[in-house]
């Protein structure tokens, strides 16, 4: 008998064990998500009910975010919250059954997690987010489970890793709008059944097993060449067979391949030769080779420790180091390709300087001041010796978005803008192929010039109060601007030091090169204008209003900490990344470190403070996120607000003089 009951307790007892695990499960998925979550910032109150007095499965107070099947976490959903931090896979790992992550649509900046330690993951969503950097080699090689990695729309940058050859179950691959490099992986994933790594910078022949997958799975990677292309054939070797066009990989070990590079090499560099020995030639006979601004400064700016500046005061000077003096009557506006005729018309939109026409700008003393991705610039001197009037010329190419009629309408909408802080257009000349725009010559200079370039007394007289005030002018032109220019998507648009130029001893900021983007294409904005450089058009190629406090923000950083931002910089090479620097030193409580040490011995504790606050809000207009940036109007009003309020040291420095973390600002 007593076996019998043995017998029947059995299968009772096995059914109350298996019950144990799952209950003590759910109390260890609660554990390790709360110890997610520490790891997380900005979440706002979308993650107000992890608390540690629920069950995250709990069918009548569900975790937002968790997918659970039988009281067990087996995903942790976090969509377009916004949320940023770390994802911190340690804590991830004791969730034994988790197999799903979607972090899309936020903004976790960094490496991509590891993620090895998650065997049993099948989908992994990582898509829109501020990802950035190498994916190492080794990532993928323990998620043999995995079925659909999204990783677009993310900075990735690298080689896309072999590893993802491992991936033996992988149905979709999803890698578009990065900035990987190199081969595709020669190793076939034959499970397949999306795949896309459009919009990239590889490079070389597709292989045939992701040749299937069409056209459209790789556009926007120039260097990728053979099918599914129909017009783009891979250049062939010199020891050519047709039974290598599905067998070659267009890597660069391949023998064929590195003795095509080397006879290309060698052909270049004959050219080149030849190149540079007519232009030294050329410059022996004619004095006119006036360098491009952006790019020698993105030379030279590495090596200021090095190379003393010339002296000169020039605005947008290009800071050639040969040039020694300045060159005036040789120079003539319109002599490099088509000349302008004296009869055409130059349409008068400011009487400020009074009439005068094209025959007085052909007849002016001009010469060169600089060179960009909009066109060459020229100071032109009216008149004779006593009555002179000097004036810019700028000289835009490919601006050819408008008509005459709509073209006139934009310029005389500019012309009518008034503000102590612009500088609007005198005059205009339209013709099909280029357009003239002629303003006031502001003699002082860029701010760039004087911030990087100039060693000289304006350099030295560029102290903590004049960085202040011309900070305050470059807010007050931009709140005017988005006020009436308010239908633009960006009302500036090109908003950097060497776009502010100043103007009298007083250092007055006067803004330049706005309101351009109604006159010029995308493809030419996005080469030209600072703003096509914010994160949210390098992530989903739209400007905003806001775009322009993202610039607002580059600046004010780069006025008070004397540093040139890489951010100016299209190769990125170069500069200091201010926006990352901020960020680490507002972390540790260190802002008072940025400060440039040119002006930090001539200010007192006061003004320390205001440069200190004016640091953190310039910060926050740099926000990756746009959404979380202020308007322009709020801009402005925070930073008369860091500039006016009273009480600097009692909110920096407490009563015993420390900061808030308790480190000592150091004078």
């Amino acid at each position: 008998m007593a076996n019998s009951l043995s017998f029947l307790l059995w299968p009772s007892l096995i059914f109350l064990l298996l019950l144990l695990p799952i209950a003590s499960s759910s109390d260890g998925d609660g554990i390790a998500l709360l110890s997610l979550k520490s790891f997380l910032t900005n979440v706002g109150d979308h993650l107000s009910s992890w608390t540690n007095d629920s069950d995250p499965c709990d069918e009548n107070k569900k975790w937002e975010g968790i997918v659970c099947y039988n009281g067990v976490v087996t995903g942790v959903h976090l969509r377009w919250l916004n949320i940023s931090g770390r994802i911190d896979v340690n804590s991830l790992s004791h969730l034994p059954l988790l197999r799903s992550i979607s972090i899309v649509g936020n903004t976790f900046p960094g490496n991509i997690p590891d993620m090895n330690m998650l065997k049993g993951l099948k989908s992994l969503y990582l898509s829109h987010n501020f990802f950035n950097g190498t994916i190492p080699v080794f990532m993928f090689e323990n998620l043999t489970h995995l079925k659909k990695l999204w990783l677009s729309d993310n900075f990735l940058t690298g080689t896309i890793p072999s590893s993802i050859g491992k991936m033996t179950v992988l149905m979709e691959l999803h890698l578009e709008n990065n900035q990987f490099d190199g081969n595709l992986p020669d190793q076939p994933v034959t499970s397949l059944k999306y795949f896309n790594v459009s919009n990239n910078l590889l490079r070389g022949l597709i292989p045939k097993h992701f040749r299937k997958f069409g056209e459209e799975a790789f556009v926007g990677n120039p260097g990728l060449c053979g099918p599914p292309f129909v017009d783009r054939p891979c250049p062939k070797p010199f020891f050519y067979s047709e039974d290598d066009d599905d067998d070659r990989s267009g890597t660069t070990d391949d023998p064929y391949f590195q003795r095509k590079a080397i006879a290309i090499m060698v052909l270049v560099s004959t050219i080149f030769a030849i190149f540079a020995g007519m232009m030294v030639i050329k410059r022996r006979k004619i004095d006119e080779d006036f360098r491009d601004f952006d790019h020698h400064y993105d030379e030279t700016v590495q090596s200021r420790s090095s190379h003393k500046w010339k002296n000169q005061r020039d605005p947008y000077y290009s800071m050639d180091r040969r040039r020694t003096g300045r060159r005036k009557g040789s120079m003539r506006i319109g002599s490099s390709s088509r000349s302008w005729s004296s009869s055409s018309d130059l349409v008068i939109v400011n009487r400020e300087k009074g009439v005068f026409a094209m025959s007085d700008l052909m007849k002016a003393a001009a010469e060169v001041i600089g060179s960009g991705g909009l066109g060459s610039v020229y100071k032109a001197v009216l008149g004779n010796e006593s009555t002179s009037t000097a004036v810019v010329v700028k000289r835009m190419r490919n601006v050819n978005m408008l008509g005459k009629e709509e073209f006139d309408l934009e310029v005389r909408r500019i012309s009518e803008l008034c503000h102590p802080n612009l500088v609007t257009p005198l005059a205009y000349l339209y013709r099909r192929e280029e357009k003239l725009l002629v303003f006031n010559y502001i003699d002082k200079g860029s701010l760039l010039y004087l911030l990087h370039g100039d060693r000289g007394p304006d350099h030295d007289a560029l102290d903590g109060r004049k960085r202040l005030r011309i900070i305050e002018g470059i807010v007050d032109g931009m709140a005017y601007l988005h006020r009436e220019l308010a239908d633009l998507a960006v009302p500036h648009g090109n908003l950097k030091s060497n776009n502010v130029l100043l103007h009298t001893d007083e250092y007055v900021p006067m803004l330049i090169d706005y309101g351009y983007t109604p006159l010029i294409s995308t493809e030419l904005a996005e080469h030209a204008m600072f703003a096509y450089r914010s994160p949210e058009y390098l992530r989903i190629g739209k400007v905003t209003a806001k775009s322009d406090v993202y610039c607002l923000g580059i600046i004010v950083l780069e006025i008070l900490t004397g540093k040139f931002p890489s951010q100016y910089l299209c190769s990125g090479k170069g500069g200091t990344d201010l926006v990352e620097w901020m960020n680490s030193a507002g972390m540790e409580g260190m802002e008072a470190d940025l400060i440039d040490p040119e002006i930090i011995k001539g200010i007192d504790s006061t003004m320390k403070g205001t440069i200190v606050r004016l640091l953190r809000v310039a910060s926050t207009f740099t926000d990756p996120n746009p959404n979380r940036r202020p308007h322009m109007k709020d801009a402005k009003r925070k930073i008369k607000e860091a500039m006016e309020e009273p009480l600097v040291t009692i909110e920096l420095f407490g009563r015993h003089g420390s900061t808030r973390d308790g480190k000592q600002l150091r004078d």
